[in-house]
């Protein structure tokens, strides 16, 4: 099993500060739905985590992936668009684009 956003966090600022990134991509939030842990709070640990990474490589890019798509108990499979609640409860700063609508800066 991987790591949820609050393990990621209290480890991020040393990976950053020992790579110096030009981007990060965050593909976060799977394992908090697994563990159901505090999916309330997952907004505000995400703008927490994005906080420490910013403020460790200020000229790097954040990027926040998607959730992966999961499968119920029963086995069938739930994409990310079934955990609606979920995912508008990220933080107003992660903006949801794709290629064709998110162009470089």
């Amino acid at each position: 099993m991987g790591w949820r956003i609050d393990e990621i966090s209290a480890n991020v600022a040393g990976w950053v500060a020992g790579t110096a990134p030009r981007a990060v991509l965050l593909h976060i939030g799977t394992n908090d739905v697994i563990q159901n842990f505090d999916l309330a709070g997952a907004p505000g640990r995400l703008s927490g985590l994005i906080d420490r990474i910013t403020s460790a490589a200020p000229g790097a890019d954040v990027f926040v992936a998607s959730i992966t798509p999961l499968a119920d108990p029963g086995g069938r499979r739930m994409s990310t668009r079934t955990t609606p609640p979920f995912l508008a409860l990220w933080p107003a700063r992660v903006r949801v684009c794709t290629l064709s609508t998110c162009p470089p800066r």
